[in-house]
């Protein structure tokens, strides 16, 4: 059985914590964890970029053959990316992307 992975990201704290559904750090009796509501929860999308690691929604990806940029998120029941024009693509094993942020430390605009 594959792992299902999420990305945690405290904006307050400016932290990230991975976690799985087979572990939670602490449980408050409900369903989630108690940080749930505090953090913003991202999936991990089961695929790495060219380097090896995990890409999870909210990452910045960049497609080196041709210099373009996308957020990667998941949209009509699929991961895929969006560039700065809104256009759509999907992302799958065997592309060579690369991770050179996410949307928590870094605005698209921002990154060269």
């Amino acid at each position: 059985m594959r792992e299902i992975l999420f990305r945690a990201y405290d904006q307050e704290l400016g932290l990230s914590e991975h976690f799985s559904l087979n572990y939670y750090p602490i449980w408050n009796g409900e369903t989630k964890p108690y940080w749930a509501n505090l953090c913003k929860i991202e999936q991990f999308t089961g695929l790495t970029d060219k380097n090896g690691n995990k890409i999870f929604e909210g990452d910045i990806i960049e497609y080196p053959p041709q210099r373009k940029k996308f957020i990667v998120e998941f949209h009509n029941d699929c991961f895929g990316a969006r560039d700065k024009k809104d256009k759509r693509t999907r992302i799958g094993s065997g592309d060579d992307f690369i991770i050179i942020g996410n949307i928590h430390d870094n605005k698209m605009e921002d990154i060269k």
